[in-house]
């Protein structure tokens, strides 16, 4: 399915983290924010004004919503609260390393988009959470987290450009995938 650009680019962003009990989509948002500002600068264009919430604010033209798959009633009823005009995209990790059920959050969260006559513009799946909690620290595009930094800068520049982003599952190191599924098989 092709999507036209838009004529406006998106200028108001609200960064939204739904998980407040998992640590993983905050760092996200940080990390989405960082690489956000710095393709602004390498195209010498302003960076969009960037919110942290929704509520009260005026009217923002896309959304990135950060969640753990775990609480994807929450993330699913956010669409409710924006205007037809917003572009809505999202990160959802999982804690297995195959991503499963942050892809069934993101189609549950596509059609709540879909029943609001909201603009999904696609995300992330990202598998192995706590492996990815970790590791975070580390160099942005060092080999712990290339593979996630990379997905990022793919969904901020769709958003950027106002275009469809897809859906993509990150593709966690071997080591992550490893531990993940030692981790899982003893639990």
């Amino acid at each position: 399915m092709a999507y036209a650009a838009r004529s406006r680019l998106p200028k108001r962003i609200a960064l939204v983290t739904v998980d407040e009990t998992h640590a993983l989509p905050s760092l996200m948002t940080n990390d989405f924010e960082e690489a956000l500002g710095a393709y602004s600068k390498i195209g010498g264009t302003r960076p969009p004004a960037v919110l942290h919430s929704l509520e009260g604010e005026p009217t923002i033209d896309a959304v990135v919503i950060m969640f753990t798959a775990s609480v994807a009633r929450l993330a699913v009823s956010l669409p409710a609260s924006l205007e037809t005009t917003c572009l809505v995209y999202a990160l959802a990790s999982d804690d297995a390393e195959d991503a499963k059920d942050a892809l069934r959050a993101l189609d549950a969260l596509k059609d709540a988009c879909n029943r609001q006559g909201l603009s999904w513009r696609g995300g992330l799946a990202v598998p192995c959470r706590v492996w990815y909690e970790a590791h975070m620290a580390k160099p942005r595009m060092g080999s712990a987290r290339r593979s996630l930094s990379e997905a990022t800068d793919d969904v901020v520049l769709a958003l950027r450009s106002g275009n469809y982003a897809g859906v993509s599952v990150v593709k966690a190191p071997l080591r992550a995938r490893i531990s993940t599924h030692k981790t899982l098989s003893h639990s």
